[in-house]
């Protein structure tokens, strides 16, 4: 057992070892509330992070990016525990691919002129839009010229083989690696 996992194991932690949790979800969730309020949500994660040797996670705006939700409320919140928890949160904003390009892009500027460089797609999941559809093109035109990292739930290989040679500039992550396609996609522009 290497020491890093025996230490972990025998509940010490990641001595010496810078750990971020890259996937966190937080927020109101459509058939459950992750937390009663932005205190709770708060008092969680450090307890969270601290129990498990954390020094930051990539926080994410839980339900509100799901199916037609308004994610304007997720990034609210997702700002609101940011600004409590500013060393220990790099947030993920989201938007919802079905809204009209307009709206994103505002969003967008709103959630950069905040500080938020970092997005989280989940388009399979609102309505099964396209990852390379026209709205989403507007999200990824503003993340090239700005330099964000965008994170999706899942791309098709015809998708992020597209999006990747035309914003060649953009670190693309999958949330969910399960190989197959993503292993052809990393060798081919990783």
């Amino acid at each position: 057992m290497s020491k890093i996992l025996e230490q972990w194991v025998n509940g010490n932690g990641f001595p010496d070892t810078l750990v971020i949790d890259g996937h966190v979800h937080v927020g109101d969730w459509p058939h459950a509330a992750t937390f009663k309020s932005i205190d709770e949500a708060v008092a969680s994660s450090v307890e969270y992070l601290d129990t498990n040797g954390i020094k930051a996670f990539c926080a994410l705006s839980g339900g509100y990016m799901m199916g037609l939700t308004d994610y304007h409320l997720g990034n609210d919140a997702l700002l609101t525990i940011w600004e409590r928890l500013p060393d220990r949160l790099i947030p993920f904003m989201c938007v919802n691919a079905n809204d009209t390009p307009k709206n994103i892009l505002a969003e967008l500027k709103r959630m950069y002129a905040a500080g938020v460089r970092c997005i989280k797609l989940i388009n399979h999941y609102q309505e099964e839009y396209p990852g390379d559809g026209p709205n989403l093109m507007v999200l990824y035109e503003f993340a090239a010229a700005n330099k964000m990292l965008i994170i999706n739930h899942s791309w098709s290989e015809s998708e992020i083989g597209k999006i990747a040679v035309r914003f060649p500039g953009i670190d693309f992550i999958f949330a969910h690696y399960s190989g197959g396609h993503q292993d052809t996609v990393l060798k081919t522009y990783g």
